[in-house]
């Protein structure tokens, strides 16, 4: 038999995922919903009611001790994902399915210092497409690659950009402030 749920509980809960990982308040919120379901269903007790009064007053006193802060989250989030190559718009996708505010989205859109262009060429560099291809298999892949890009969420014109940067030059190289891209908001 599992521990009873109880608002101190839920706070320990919270404060040992928020040890381990980075969190918005949604995200705890939906952790925290999650672990009391299947605390009660493995008792075969229903959930106290007041759960979610607990809930809120954890999530409440966790901003206020700065444990949760949905706008560093939000940056720090639209930063790790941009340096792992993805584009903006399924950086919005992933924030406003974690529960991030759509303004805080938006805010840390407009403080992102890569371009789209920047976060296509992270992924080409990182699965080594396009011009990094041996000299023969670039014409053969390029479709595919092309593919790739769009499936990652990338615009045509950002896709073809990256992919045809001449030989010897590096994307670090390139000043892409002076390319033009078709972000679209979601």
């Amino acid at each position: 038999m599992s521990k009873q749920i109880t608002e101190q509980r839920l706070y320990h809960i919270a404060l040992h995922y928020l040890s381990k990982y980075d969190a918005g308040t949604e995200k705890v919120r939906r952790m925290l919903m999650r672990r009391v379901l299947n605390d009660t269903r493995q008792n075969d007790t229903p959930p106290p009611a007041a759960v979610p009064i607990w809930i809120q007053a954890v999530l409440d006193k966790l901003a206020r001790l700065g444990y949760i802060n949905d706008e560093t989250y939000a940056a720090n989030r639209m930063r790790r994902l941009s340096e792992s190559g993805k584009s903006l718009r399924f950086i919005r996708q992933k924030l406003a399915q974690e529960g991030v505010d759509t303004a805080l989205i938006n805010q840390a859109a407009a403080r992102s210092p890569a371009s789209e262009t920047d976060r296509a060429a992270r992924l080409v560099r990182r699965k080594k497409m396009g011009y990094l291809r041996p000299a023969g298999q670039q014409a053969a892949f390029f479709q595919k690659d092309l593919a790739t890009l769009a499936r990652a969420g990338f615009s045509y014109a950002v896709a073809r950009q990256v992919l045809n940067i001449p030989d010897g030059n590096a994307p670090s190289d390139i000043d892409f402030s002076q390319i033009e891209t078709e972000e679209a908001d979601v």
